[in-house]
């Protein structure tokens, strides 16, 4: 009888893997110049084969890099793509969703971790598919356009948390991913302060709605972002990450991190933002009470800067613009005030009459997006609880406060044991959950991509600390061995199980 080479079909697997993603977008590029005439339209094409191969075949990780990396970018590749009637922007603005669903149902399915994940944090899954629930009985009540849009916009933070929570990611990627953040950011402001004092006008033509990015007549620093709130939640955020610790960045570096990101948000003007950082430092100093050295970075780039402007400023500071605004915060005599107080009013007007809502589409943002009217301000709320009763209903704005309560509790109580780092992302993740939160009182910041992408990905990542299952398996002459053991996702070693 002939020798013969018998190939296990696993080895057979692990030989084509390489090759068939290849396989697969030479086929599916060959298809679409077959069927496309025009140039433009097989540059589109091509472009939208490669990203559907990227996000079947990258590694998942590669998919929350790129998340990161693009969000800061959103608004201004969108608004060079066209307004919102053109169909071209709205195509290219579902990149995020895709991704967000191609990467959960790749991470649900593969991830070693899901049973462990998923038990852990069952209450705040609980409520989230509640509040899903709600959204998704709202708008089968009244569907439309409008209502789809809605939906997205005000349950996408949702996805960007479950995704975040199912990766799979060890104490350097996670390290790496809240750097990308903080640099990110940084860039915003390194930018906005050059477009603020020497090239303000630039952007100006791409701007959404030019009264935002002016307060009381006093422009603001809006950098690339297209409006003043994604710099200033987004300095609040980097702030908290580097005071954290987390991103694992020296005290050299994050000393002018800090000045750069404070001179940033201090000319947004968001006073939302100012109270949201106060309390998101309590929280993290409360939290991670180890790093006690990064703590006084604060209150010396505070004193450095106010010395700065009191050398160079003298008496007149107390009565710049900065100092006005600050003031506004107890006086809510100026005209902001009086417009988010009357937005709050109405809402609450609305909710009165309609206890079960008027439903999605209709009010706040995307209503002010499919309006033909130009003056929209009456028809916003300033509250985010508000924004969710009005469309939902009371039920509605109860699902998402049980929400909301039930991922801080497991936030601020989650066990994690002496590991610095993870210590330092719970860290993170709290103190920039709670300040989202404050700032939600008087701005909705979940309708703003950059908060609700890098906050929900901070606390989907501290929520899958201490879940994390390893199998690690290896083959030496004839003896397979497999090795498992749970353990804290950073750093503590369990006792492995050999089995022959």
């Amino acid at each position: 009888m002939p020798n013969t080479v018998r190939i296990p079909i696993g080895g057979v697997a692990r030989l084509l893997s390489p090759i068939l993603p290849a396989i697969v977008l030479i086929a599916a590029l060959a298809v679409v110049l077959l069927i496309t005439s025009s140039l433009g339209a097989a540059l589109v094409a091509l472009a939208g084969v490669l990203f559907c191969g990227f996000l079947l075949f990258a590694p998942p990780f590669w998919l929350a890099l790129l998340l990161v990396v693009l969000i800061p970018f959103q608004s201004l590749m969108t608004q060079l793509l066209g307004g919102f009637d053109s169909s071209g922007r709205q195509v290219f603005a579902l990149w995020k969703e895709i991704l967000l669903g191609v990467g959960i149902l790749r991470l649900y399915l593969h991830s070693p971790n899901r049973k462990a994940i998923l038990s852990s944090n069952r209450w705040i899954l609980v409520c989230s598919g509640l509040l899903l629930l709600v959204y998704c009985t709202t708008f089968v009540r009244a569907p439309s356009l409008p209502g789809i849009f809605s939906f997205n916009l005000e349950t996408r933070f949702v996805g960007v948390m479950l995704f975040f929570m199912l990766l799979d990611l060890d104490e350097r990627r996670s390290a790496t991913l809240l750097r990308v953040m903080v640099w990110s950011v940084g860039l915003i402001a390194a930018y906005g302060l050059v477009q603020y004092t020497w090239d303000y006008g630039r952007l100006l033509p791409l701007v959404y709605n030019i009264r935002d990015i002016y307060a009381d007549d006093v422009r603001r620093l809006y950098s690339y972002s297209l409006n003043p709130l994604e710099p200033a939640y987004g300095g609040v955020i980097a702030i908290l990450v580097l005071l954290s610790g987390a991103g694992r960045s020296t005290l050299r570096v994050a000393f002018p991190l800090f000045a750069l990101l404070f001179v940033c948000l201090l000319l947004t003007y968001t006073r939302s933002a100012y109270l949201g950082l106060l309390v998101g430092l309590i929280v993290v100093g409360v939290v991670n009470h180890i790093d006690i050295r990064r703590y006084a970075v604060i209150p010396i780039v505070a004193v450095f800067i106010v010395c700065a402007v009191l050398l160079f400023s003298g008496p007149s500071v107390f009565t710049s613009n900065i100092a006005q605004r600050l003031q506004s915060i107890l006086s809510q005599n100026d005209e902001s005030s009086e417009v988010h107080k009357a937005g709050m009013e109405s809402a609450v007007q609305i909710i009165s009459a309609h206890p079960f809502g008027i439903g999605l589409g209709k009010y706040g943002t995307i209503e002010a997006r499919f309006s033909d009217d130009d003056d929209t301000t009456t028809k916003k709320t300033e509250d985010w609880v508000l924004q969710v009763a009005v469309q939902n209903g009371i039920i509605g704005a109860f699902a998402y406060i049980a929400f909301i309560f039930a991922t801080l509790a497991r936030l601020l109580l989650k066990k994690t044991g002496r590991n610095k780092h993870a210590n330092a992302l719970r860290a993170a993740a709290a103190g920039g959950f709670v300040a989202m939160i404050v700032a939600s009182i008087m701005i909705p910041v979940w309708d703003l991509l950059l908060p609700t992408v890098y906050v929900w990905a901070l606390v989907g990542m501290a929520l899958a600390v201490g879940t994390r299952t390893r199998r690690v398996q290896t083959v030496t002459g004839t003896s397979e061995y497999t090795l498992e053991c749970i353990k804290p996702q950073f750093g503590t070693t369990g006792i492995p199980r050999e089995e022959k």
